[in-house]
């Protein structure tokens, strides 16, 4: 909301159109940027909170609090798709097309959101697909990342040019790698060597944190890396807890095109809610709490 407010105040001040609060001067980074977090690491924590506020509604009994979680779910929603990260967007479509409908609810109620949220993605798309802006970012871009061809000319040095050039050095230390700090200089030396100057002089990461965890522990820190993502999809379909299984879902999907570990934002979501997801399901932590409370020494 406050990311809204300060986009309209700017557009005020600036005189412009309100349409332009939908135009690339309002989207990812530029969206983001009052508060100085990367757009994909915001839509990391608004995607789940999103989910979770979803999650309730279906828990919640009372009509008011269903109301709120509605309201709170839809200002989540927009701010999403005014985010533009499209590694969480997808991840987000997977969960609310498949992942809750099969595994939060049954009969009837299951196939009416199954064809609800079929019917919202599929109008989002359009909407996506109409809006220029949105399409550049949703649709062009994605194209542009996924071919190996760099323009120097365009400025366009897509996510592929950048994974083939961390691929290189991998396959010279494939099995202990570079050591933790070395992933850096190794790539400006590498994207250097193959004309990627954007990437040079930004610094950039593999911005994949499989190719990440490969350059800097090798193909044994990859391996370890990749069981506790089955560790954790395995405990989530063990416990049924749907929320800890959207959230590998987002780690596991985002892990391809950021370095989701690389910043203090991701290694925060990812350590602190797999850590209380793998304590126990939210019933469970209650029933601790409260037995903890009943005891005669702590009333």
């Amino acid at each position: 909301m406050y990311l809204y407010a300060d986009a309209v105040r700017t557009i005020l001040y600036l005189h412009l159109p309100l349409s332009s609060l939908f135009s690339v001067m309002f989207m990812n980074h530029n969206f983001s940027i009052p508060i100085h977090i990367h757009a994909t690491y915001l839509s990391v924590y608004t995607a789940f909170s999103l989910l979770s506020f979803l999650y309730l509604f279906f828990k919640e009994q009372r009509r008011f609090q269903k109301w709120i979680y509605i309201i709170a779910a839809l200002i989540l929603s927009a701010g999403l798709l005014q985010l533009s990260s499209r590694a969480v967007f997808i991840a987000f479509l997977v969960i609310i097309n498949f992942i809750f409908p099969f595994f939060l609810l049954t009969g009837r109620k299951r196939v009416i959101f199954f064809f609800t949220a079929s019917l919202i993605s599929a109008i989002t798309l359009l909407a996506i697909n109409k809006v220029e802006s949105f399409k550049t970012r949703y649709i062009t871009e994605l194209k542009t990342d996924l071919t190996d061809t760099v323009m120097i000319i365009e400025n366009t040095e897509p996510r592929i040019a950048r994974w083939n050039a961390t691929l290189e050095l991998v396959k010279k230390s494939p099995f202990i790698g570079y050591g933790t700090g070395a992933e850096k200089e190794l790539l400006k030396e590498k994207y250097f060597e193959k004309g990627l100057y954007i990437s040079y002089l930004n610094e950039f990461n593999a911005h994949n944190e499989y190719l990440s965890m490969a350059i800097k522990t090798g193909v044994l820190g990859l391996a370890l890396f990749v069981y506790v993502l089955y560790f954790g999809f395995a405990a989530a379909f063990r416990k049924k807890d749907i929320l800890f299984l959207s959230f590998m879902i987002i780690i596991t999907m985002v892990s391809v095109s950021e370095n989701l570990l690389g910043l203090n934002k991701g290694i925060f979501f990812y350590s602190f809610f797999f850590s209380l997801f793998l304590i126990g399901s939210g019933d469970a932590i209650n029933k601790q709490i409260s037995s903890i409370k009943d005891e005669p020494g702590n009333r």
